[in-house]
């Protein structure tokens, strides 16, 4: 409501419609580049936190390099982000400038609308004020309701998801200690949680290499005898 009220005054001023466009564009143009710019600052900065030797993936990762890269596809996409944000900037100023200056002057008057499907079903006479007042805006403004909906969905999914991935390297954590790794310590000892089975097996393996060791070296040992007695014989 004020940009109209503005830019009503800015032609009623005498200013041409390209330099009031330019004007206006010039602000979506700046939002996105610095927009664009502290997301990448941002980026790299959290990435260097988490993605990093001394990071949390560090902590159950071993990379050979832990240097940081942007693909090639971001630059294009940046620069079609902020040419995006200057195109709507300037699409919505293109509309308004399309009346004269008295027109664009004018309080904003809502579009006549026919009856929406809630008012033409049952029960609509018995439903609260608000409940009238909110199904009509949303039924009015189509865009900005599917916007609305678009926005919250997406916060929610962020949500989800962060608080997913917590509760998942929470469990791969319980699971790594207490089902992989099957072992307890203490504040000065660590005692290895062996079963049955196991137990046996690194008995016999540990006899068996024992006497295959022993039974190798009286061999030796037998050999070398023979060699010094037949040298001691001649």
């Amino acid at each position: 409501m004020n940009e109209k009220l503005q830019i009503g005054t800015l032609k009623a001023l005498g200013f041409h419609n390209g330099r009031i466009l330019r004007h206006y564009a010039a602000y979506g143009f700046g939002i996105g580049l610095l927009g664009t710019a502290l997301g990448v600052v941002l980026g790299y900065w959290l990435c260097s936190l988490v993605m990093s030797e001394d990071g949390m993936m560090g902590t159950y990762f071993d990379m050979p390099d832990w240097s940081l890269g942007m693909p090639a596809f971001c630059l294009p996409l940046l620069a079609a982000i902020v040419a995006l944000l200057t195109l709507v900037s300037w699409l919505s100023v293109r509309e308004q400038l399309r009346g004269t200056a008295a027109e664009a002057l004018r309080p904003y008057q809502p579009k006549g609308m026919k009856k929406s499907i809630f008012e033409r079903g049952r029960g609509w006479d018995k439903r609260h004020f608000s409940v009238k007042w909110n199904l009509r805006d949303v039924m009015r403004h189509k865009s900005r309701s599917a916007m609305t909906l678009l926005g919250v969905t997406g916060c929610m999914i962020l949500l989800v998801g962060g608080l997913g991935m917590r509760d998942t390297m929470a469990g791969f954590l319980d699971m790594l200690d207490n089902d992989i790794s099957n072992y307890a310590t203490g504040e000065y000892e660590l005692k290895l949680m062996l079963g049955p089975a196991t137990y046996c097996v690194s008995v016999l393996l540990t006899f068996g290499v024992s006497l295959a060791v022993g039974l190798l070296v009286a061999r030796k040992s037998r050999k070398i005898d023979m060699v010094e007695a037949l040298k001691g014989a001649e």
